[in-house]
């Protein structure tokens, strides 16, 4: 039986620092790096000195669960796929894709309802 690794408190650290980051984005593109930013230093600190993660290796998904998509790189490396499947990685990184996909609909419907107003100025 494998030991299972817990990354609970980085996860509980790194929550509110997602959190800020995406309150100050101003649209959809810049929340997808914002996560892409704040899941790539996570997993830095997560797997420590094993392997470098750059923000390119982590992609919000918002059509669908687990709304992240992780780099062919990054599943192709040993010394990744052994933390991530004996450890919660898989369920934090969701948590975490799921609260950035909640606020990336809510600002795509607010640009929107922006937008609509913009093109007919008398319905606003």
């Amino acid at each position: 039986m494998s030991k299972q690794l817990s990354f609970t408190a980085l996860e509980n650290t790194f929550r509110h620092e997602l959190r800020g980051k995406l309150e100050q984005c101003e649209d959809t593109f810049d929340m997808e790096q914002q996560f892409a930013l704040v899941i790539a230093e996570f997993l830095r600190q997560a797997l420590g000195e094993r392997m470098d993660i750059v923000p390119e290796d982590v992609r919000l998904a918002p059509d669908g669960p687990p709304y992240y998509v992780l780099s062919p790189r990054l599943l192709e490396a040993p010394e990744f796929l052994e933390t991530f499947d004996n450890s919660d990685l898989p369920n934090i990184l969701e948590r975490f894709a799921e609260k950035t996909r909640k606020d990336h609909v809510h600002l795509h419907r607010k640009d929107a309802q922006s937008e609509q107003k913009i093109r007919n100025p008398q319905r606003g």
